[in-house]
């Protein structure tokens, strides 16, 4: 199948998750009732009037756009059910896509207050995975292979550019919501939200999500800008990215253990089905970090990562985080 290059890309909203995808009317508060969109089946609507305003942006989502490819041979019935996929197993990866950001953003430039002043995003290059167990076709954690993670101001990407002012906005509100929650100390360490654009190369299919960004220990958990960073510094950074985007490739699952992402250790899993069209979250078979003299080395990577950032002397501070990152996903500011 022919590749699409970053020009040819087509920029997809991910649709919301609950409510209606026009008036974001909640059934559970209003008792309405939803349908579903006979055209993409990933999005749902509370009346005909609803559907009919929101089609002029629906239109991308719901119907595939250029003859070069289709996401009908990929397994995916539109482009809103590949923004569905992509939305899932980021969900399923964040342990792991937060760490590689986080690294990238240290290792890179002049430092996470820098890039969140001068407009840039990080890009996350995917592919469809290719699977030599029919079995793994079906799990969610295995749906993509993670290729480059990169930064980059947003002139020098059209999908950036052309949405950046809605970007920016929604990272405002997210940060501030954040920021609101935490500790004076704890608000120190964190720097805010940066986009972050999901590109699916083999279609070309852009859609994006948000990551929070925490400062360095080694500055006292307050702003830097161009700060000197040790060879020591850069190369965990460099590792800690490199190993866990491995780990996502193999299909591995990392999580906080107990829901404690202050740990320096995550736990280890992964996807099974738990039901005929369900999946979820199991201990990798055999894997304990300190009974195994083959994962030591990796083990301490991730330590020194752990020394690296603020925010982890903090106890509530990434559990804060990712709950008030949650609840503002579930609604998507136009």
């Amino acid at each position: 199948m022919e590749r699409y290059s970053f020009e040819d890309s087509v920029t997809v909203r991910t649709a919301l998750v609950g409510v209606c995808d026009g008036c974001k009317a909640d059934p559970d508060k209003t008792g309405i009732k939803l349908k579903k969109c006979t055209g993409c089946s990933a999005v749902w609507y509370c009346s005909k009037k609803c559907q009919t305003e929101a089609w002029p942006l629906h239109r991308t989502m719901c119907r595939e756009q250029s003859k070069k490819s289709s996401t009908h041979e990929l397994g995916f019935s539109s482009n809103a059910s590949l923004a569905n996929a992509i939305k899932l197993w980021g969900n399923i990866h964040v342990w792991a896509l937060q760490t590689i950001v986080d690294g990238t953003a240290h290792r890179i430039g002049g430092g996470v207050d820098d890039h969140l002043e001068n407009q840039r995003a990080v890009i996350v290059v995917l592919t469809q995975k290719k699977h030599t167990d029919p079995s793994d076709r079906e799990n969610p954690a295995k749906a993509f292979q993670l290729g480059e993670v990169y930064l980059v101001h947003k002139d020098q990407r059209e999908f950036l550019s052309t949405q950046w002012s809605h970007l920016e906005a929604y990272c405002k509100t997210m940060t501030d919501n954040m920021r609101a929650k935490l500790s004076e100390e704890e608000s120190r360490a964190f720097a805010g939200f940066i986009p972050a654009a999901f590109h699916f190369y083999t279609t070309g299919m852009v859609s994006f999500n948000q990551y929070p960004l925490y400062r360095l220990r080694a500055h006292g958990g307050g702003p830097s800008y161009n700060y000197p960073r040790t060879e020591e510094e850069t190369m965990t950074c460099i590792e800690v990215g490199y190993h866990c985007g491995g780990l996502v490739n193999q299909g591995l699952v990392l999580r906080a253990p107990e829901g404690d992402d202050n740990a320096a250790l995550p736990e280890f899993g992964v996807y099974k089905k738990t039901g005929k069209k369900s999946w979820g979250w199991g201990h990798a078979k055999g894997w304990k970090w300190y009974e195994s003299e083959d994962y030591k080395p990796l083990a301490e990577i991730f330590r020194r990562y752990h020394q690296l950032l603020a925010h982890r002397n903090y106890e509530r501070v990434l559990s804060s985080a990712l709950l008030q990152r949650i609840a503002l996903m579930k609604v998507w500011q136009r």
